[in-house]
């Protein structure tokens, strides 16, 4: 049995939120996770768009049903291990699509440049803040870890120009505990410059963590 590849386009979606009627001073493009769709991610960041905030939430390529409390639902995801070269590929082609399209609007402005990715999102802003065209000036990481590819070392002095944070739940079962010490040491072997923020919580997104981390940013700014 042989196999053949071919491109083809497609048509995707990407929610947005702020920056009607107002300067737009800074953009935060967030990335959800695994089984989630765009527009609910969206509500729950709702405080990123306040102020002068655009927050642009592009949705992943791949939807599928699965079985919840709620009843069959869908949500997407951004890659699998299967053929996962050339979804990589696809996403940053997308999402780099999106981030010309918004950023277009803005030509010449000044604005702060943010990214932040949740779980299986993580892993993709990870990636695509090497491997694509947004350069944000800061990479937020949320219940995830950085991807094993590409081989992030080789893009140090790229990362550590997005000033890294991770944010991590003291129970959260997918980065935590010794997990997460493993790739500090990763992290720390390479020369990356990351800082990371502990809460106590599990792996959700929570809203008195996400005011702390505005909070946080704004002061550092």
């Amino acid at each position: 049995m042989n196999s053949k590849k071919i491109v083809t386009q497609r048509t995707a979606r990407y929610y947005y939120m702020g920056g009607e009627n107002k300067p737009v001073d800074s953009i935060w493009f967030v990335l959800h996770g695994y089984g989630q769709l765009a527009e609910k991610f969206l509500e729950s960041l709702s405080l990123l768009s306040e102020g002068n905030n655009l927050v642009v939430a592009p949705e992943a390529l791949n939807r599928f049903y699965f079985n919840s409390r709620e009843g069959r639902i869908v949500g997407a995801s951004w890659m699998t291990k299967e053929d996962r070269e050339n979804d990589i590929t696809d996403y940053v082609k997308y999402l780099d699509a999106v981030y010309e399209e918004v950023i277009s609007e803005y030509s010449g402005k000044q604005v702060k440049l943010f990214l932040l990715g949740f779980s299986q999102g993580a892993a993709t802003a990870w990636r695509w803040s090497m491997l694509g065209k947004i350069h944000p000036d800061r990479l937020i990481l949320w219940g995830g870890a950085a991807a094993a590819d590409p081989e992030w070392k080789e893009y140090i002095e790229k990362l550590n120009n997005m000033n890294p944070l991770f944010v991590v739940g003291s129970d959260d079962k997918y980065i935590s505990g010794e997990a997460f010490k493993k790739e500090i040491e990763k992290m720390d072997a390479a020369g990356l410059k990351y800082s990371v923020m502990h809460y106590e919580g599990k792996h959700e997104l929570d809203s008195s963590v996400l005011e702390k981390l505005i909070n946080e940013i704004n002061n550092n700014e």
